[in-house]
């Protein structure tokens, strides 16, 4: 079985990326079962159309595959390489990654609609599969095209649990030090955050933020904002971290991750939190299990001031934390575990190859 993945795979994009880097790293000593990318983000479009349209080699390339897996939706060039797919007779499938969620759909509507309107006629219809990562994603996309109540299945991201120590946390005592850890955003809700931090500040409580992610154009903006504020001796910036060691690091030092995002698909950085035994505060829309029942952390709404009256009650007694880190790394166990995900993954691309539909992801 020979799959290729094609979608934007730099680091900077985020999510996905993080995600097709682990499948890739952990079946490529598989012998029965083979991955490949297509980065589309290396391409001039106008060559790579081309490529796709007239390259024989390409075809003859496009020629060894058994399936393709796109996680890109919004790139003119996913067209031409699913209707090239189709001439082909290769089969392929899409997954969404929480481009079709409410939030996002609500950004370049129309734009969207009319690529959607074209894209569902001539490529949806005749797509072997759709993949979303929860059943709230499968929800809100059925709210754009019921095209999606049939051939879909659910299947989360899952965590490299064996890169990770499980040892039960402690909080600092001197001070409080939450971890943001993720791209700097719009949607990932940073500057309800920021507004948190003026009141922290306000209140003279030793609590310090870092934000860490990818640098780009919209850090130099949440920035002036922390600056305004004169923040800078509570929150700190930092450039994103990839590797194992540098993630380990992040996490050992951070007593709580924090995201009060607008919109998630499935975030693989809420799921390394709790892996490495980090108490979670996130918001609803991050679409994940309330940390409450879970005894994984709390949840927060966008309100700057609800955010630091959450934040304010994070300092509890060792014990009461102790049995939250706890809580965390024993329910990554449970249901992040990626060999778990990656067996899942190889049983349901063969089903989509073959035709059939033994699994019980299948919705």
């Amino acid at each position: 079985m020979k799959t290729l993945l094609v979608g934007r795979f730099d680091l900077k994009y985020g999510g996905p990326s993080h995600v097709v880097s682990n499948l890739k790293k952990k079946i490529k000593d598989d012998k029965d079962y083979e991955i490949q990318t297509l980065n589309i983000a290396d391409y001039n479009f106008f060559i790579f159309i081309s490529k796709i349209l007239f390259s024989k080699k390409f075809k003859n390339y496009l020629f060894q595959f058994n399936l393709i897996h796109f996680h890109e939706l919004w790139h003119p060039s996913i067209i031409f390489l699913s209707l090239r797919a189709q001439h082909l007779g290769i089969p392929y499938f899409f997954t969404f990654h929480g481009v079709l969620n409410k939030w996002s759909m609500n950004r370049n509507n129309l734009q969207k609609k009319i690529f959607l309107f074209f894209f569902s006629r001539f490529i949806l219809n005749i797509t072997q599969a759709f993949h979303f990562l929860n059943h709230v994603e499968f929800e809100e996309a059925r709210s754009v095209t019921k095209k999606f109540d049939f051939r879909s299945f659910v299947l989360s991201n899952g965590v490299d649990l064996s890169k990770i120590n499980s040892v039960r946390k402690k909080l600092k005592k001197d001070y409080l030090q939450i971890l943001f850890f993720g791209r700097k955003h719009p949607k990932k809700g940073i500057v309800d955050l920021i507004d948190a931090f003026k009141i922290i500040k306000s209140k003279g409580l030793k609590i310090k933020l870092n934000i860490v992610g990818p640098k780009n154009d919209y850090e130099d903006f949440l920035f002036s904002k922390v600056k305004d504020y004169g923040l800078e001796d509570f929150i700190l910036f930092k450039d994103g971290v990839f590797d194992d060691k540098g993630k380990i690091e992040l996490f050992s030092e951070s007593d709580y991750f924090i995201l009060p995002s607008y919109d998630e698909a499935d975030s693989i950085a809420i799921k390394e939190a709790v892996s490495f035994g980090v108490p979670v505060v996130i918001t609803k829309e991050c679409k994940f299990v309330i940390p409450e029942k879970y005894n994984l952390g709390f949840t927060i709404s966008h309100d700057a001031n609800e955010i630091f009256q959450v934040i304010e009650k994070l300092k509890v007694n060792d014990q009461k934390y102790e049995e939250m880190s706890l809580a965390c790394s024993n329910y990554a166990k449970l249901n992040f575990d990626l060999r778990i995900t990656i067996e899942k993954y190889k049983e349901i691309t063969r089903e989509i190859v073959t035709g059939v539909k033994y699994s019980d992801n299948w919705l």
